[in-house]
């Protein structure tokens, strides 16, 4: 049954109707500054429909008095991860939204990504592990991580496991299973290229002192580099070159985080150790069982 919106919003105007209910259909040419009570239960992390919902009831007009915004959001799910989205990028936009830092921080500890982060504290796991163990679908945690990364509070490595996610403010965890994926190989030389900004530097070539001298001048100049990519031209035993990239594509902020990635980048062979040797993560699990 089609509805008549001008009728409902002149019933509403009148003081007959006490509520009204809509779709997201209502987010765009429904204004209603009498009311001052907004109920939403289905939130988007698109700031323009953020705005426009809350635009519906503060309309400039002759009327003034107090309007409120309610959200029901369940707690570890998308729906409270957009919710956080959408007032950061509401705020970085210049809208004021009033919402208090200790309510932030506490819908914060709500979200699949402070989940994810908690299940890293004190291990590194790769995203199928932290899939197993926080019964969460693989391509939430997959989305969790990559906003962890990007705000540079979650970072990986390449291992015997793949990419193995660890927290960026403990560092330590990565030297006692995953020593021999963070010793360089001061034979090897990469050429690697840093993103800053949304721009692609000029490449760092050389050996691994000479490229983490310049990656932390990078760093000094801009303050985080936002994305590496290396490539690396590796001897085999036969004699030929293989070729292979690494792309770590989380925000480098301090130069801690940075030195474990390039120290990933020039530990290359271990990695495609585990990849040419289909039984190499059998007998390395085994090991670590049995010991």
């Amino acid at each position: 049954m089609k509805v008549d919106i001008r009728r409902v919003l002149e019933k509403a105007r009148s003081g007959n109707v006490k509520l009204i209910i809509a779709t997201s259909a209502g987010e765009e040419g429904l204004d209603l500054p009498e009311a001052d009570l907004l109920i939403i239960w289905s939130n988007v992390a698109s700031p323009l429909r953020f705005i426009q919902r809350h635009g519906r009831i503060i309309r400039l007009t002759g009327i003034q008095s107090l309007k409120f915004v309610a959200y029901i959001v369940t707690p570890n799910t998308p729906d409270m991860d957009t919710l956080l989205d959408s007032i950061e990028i509401a705020r970085k936009t210049g809208i004021d939204i009033p919402v208090d830092k200790e309510v932030v921080e506490a819908l914060w500890r709500k979200t699949t990504r402070s989940h994810v982060l908690t299940l890293l504290e004190g291990r590194a796991l790769p995203a199928e592990r932290i899939s197993e163990i926080a019964d969460m679908p693989i391509d939430l945690v997959h989305k969790a991580l990559h906003k962890l990364g990007e705000k540079g509070d979650a970072g990986y490595i390449y291992t015997y496991l793949s990419k193995t996610y660890f927290t960026t403010y403990d560092l330590s965890i990565l030297g006692d299973e995953f020593n021999e994926y963070i010793r360089p190989d001061h034979s090897l030389e990469a050429k690697i290229k840093t993103f800053v900004d949304n721009r692609e530097l000029r490449a760092v070539t050389g050996n691994y002192n000479k490229a983490l001298h310049r990656l932390k001048n990078i760093l000094s100049k801009y303050g985080s580099i936002k994305g590496i990519t290396a490539i690396l031209q590796v001897p085999l035993p036969t004699g030929a070159l293989q070729q292979v990239i690494l792309h770590y594509t989380f925000t480098i902020n301090n130069e801690n985080v940075l030195e474990i990635v390039v120290r990933n980048i020039y530990s290359i062979r271990k990695y495609l150790k585990y990849i040419k040797d289909p039984y190499y993560f059998l007998r390395l699990l085994t090991t670590h069982f049995w010991s």
